[in-house]
């Protein structure tokens, strides 16, 4: 979390895309809904899902979760 919030700090103000494994992305999500990490394995994060959050003063805004709808429907297994 530490390694998140140094990004988020240097580029205040920044559209910044990060790019990790599924693992990562839950923990990031937990983070961000102020959620411990025992939900970890209450949430689905497909391969290529898009998350959006936006840095508030008080933690983040959860705008966006686990969103596939850029990928074909032979990717998502439809």
């Amino acid at each position: 979390m530490s390694a998140l919030e140094e990004v988020v700090q240097v580029h205040s103000g920044q559209t910044v895309v990060l790019v990790a494994h599924k693992v990562i992305c839950k923990v990031l999500i937990c983070h961000a809904l102020e959620l411990d990490n025992c939900h970890f394995w209450r949430m689905e994060q497909d391969n290529a899902a898009v998350n959006i959050f936006v840095r508030l003063a008080g933690g983040y805004l959860v705008k966006c979760v686990n969103d596939i709808c850029h990928l074909e429907d032979s990717a998502r297994g439809r």
